[in-house]
This record gives C-alpha cells, structure tokens and sequence, in this order.
C-alpha cells in the first residue's frame, strides 16, 4: 500500500505501472461480475425450467381428473363385461351389477382408459378398457375399421391390492437409479401377462418421473394418485 503524499514522489515508470495495474484489476472484477451473473441467470433460468416442468406436470394431472368426471361411465367396458363376464344361458336369468371407477381421455384426446368394477354371482373384478384410437374411432371415415380393437385386462382384489402393495416400492428403486445423459431408466412390477406398471425417468437433469400402465403391450400414462384412488375405489366397492 502506498502512503498519503508517497505516490506524487514516485518515478514515471512506476506510476505506468501502478496504473496499468490498477485498470487490469477493475478489467478482471469486470469480467468476474459478468461471469457471476451470467452463472447466476443460468441457475435461475435451470431452477425456473424445473419449476414449469413440475407445474405442467401437476398441471396435467390435474385436467386428467377433470376430465374423468366429465367421461361417461364404462363406455367401452359395458360391452366386454356383458358379453365376457356375464354369463347367458337359454331360458334363464341373469343379472349383474357394474360401476364405474375411473375415466378419462389422455390430454390429446387420442386414447381412452377406464376403470369398471362388477359385482357378478357374488364375485368382484375390475376391468381395465384401454383404447389407442379412442378419437379415431369416433371419427366417420373409410378407414375406421381397419383400426385396432380396444384391450381389456380383467383385475380381482388381490391383484389390485399387489399394485398398491408394490408401487412405492418401484419409486424407490427408480430414486436409485441414475440415467445417463439420453438414457431412460425404467422400473417395472408385472400384474399379470397382460398388464404391468412401469415408471421411469429421463437422464435430461431433470429426473421426472412418469408412470404408465402397459395393457396388452399398449401404454398409457396417468398420474400415480388417480391409479391408487381407483384402485382403492375398487377395492371398497
């Protein structure tokens, strides 16, 4: 440091470099304060991106079990359960009770999934339909019959009780897993040969997590609260 009065005393070579100094110093706090903030913008623009990811999310969930309630109940199951579970015999009766559990169109409206329980001779099911050309079926054109048939998985409670027994456990091994960058890690319990559930989660830094129901080799992603609470649903019916 130098003292009051000391640097007019000094030579001229010395105050070119005192002052060069000094402006190289100012230049490099400079170029730290622009490095700083640029690091800090890029945190906050990661931490905002991470926020609006989750909120689309929550955002998705939210409308699917809006539009549950909205859908009408067991529109493609009615017609398997009548004629697969229902039994009908010449010159007998019969009768069979069916109530709807879930409902509801993926976001696009393209595919279809529904949840039905029946009650038939005393004997409780649920009867998952899932329909990939759900909007294109509705749809009046030439090439409506070449298209798919729905799918349909037939549940009893303790298969539905398994699912709820085992989901938490699929989080937590999926919590333990690290993707790599384009890499996507899935996590899969196996109901029956029919239908499996299975979360997975992308190496993009972000690690969302999704869960999908795969029925008969079909997937469809819901959120996990709506497929516990019509599980649950089921099983109190």
């Amino acid at each position: 440091m130098l003292r009051n009065g000391c640097f007019s005393n000094l030579p001229f070579i010395f105050k070119i470099y005192f002052f060069k100094h000094f402006f190289c110093q100012i230049k490099t706090v400079k170029i730290l304060k622009r490095v700083i903030f640029y690091n800090l913008n890029c945190i906050f623009v990661f931490i905002n991106t991470q926020i609006m990811k989750k909120l689309i999310i929550f955002l998705g969930s939210f409308c699917l079990l809006i539009v549950s309630s909205c859908e009408e109940g067991h529109n493609i199951t009615e017609r398997y359960i009548k004629n697969n579970i229902e039994t009908h015999t010449d010159g007998n009766f019969s009768a069979i009770k069916i109530s709807s559990i879930f409902a509801a169109t993926s976001l696009d409206g393209a595919a279809y999934i529904e949840f039905t329980a029946y009650n038939f001779n005393n004997l409780k099911g649920l009867i998952i339909g899932a329909d990939k050309h759900y909007a294109d079926r509705h749809r009046s054109n030439s090439g409506m019959a070449m298209l798919p048939p729905a799918n349909f998985v037939q549940l009893n409670q303790d298969q539905c009780k398994a699912i709820l027994d085992n989901y938490k456990s699929l989080l937590q091994k999926l919590n333990g897993d690290r993707a790599k960058y384009d890499e996507t890690v899935y996590e899969d319990y196996t109901v029956s040969k029919d239908l499996y559930i299975s979360y997975s989660k992308g190496g993009n830094g972000f690690g969302n997590i999704s869960m999908s129901l795969w029925v008969k080799g079909e997937k469809f992603t819901m959120p996990t609260s709506a497929l516990v609470n019509a599980l649950n649903k089921f099983i109190k019916y």
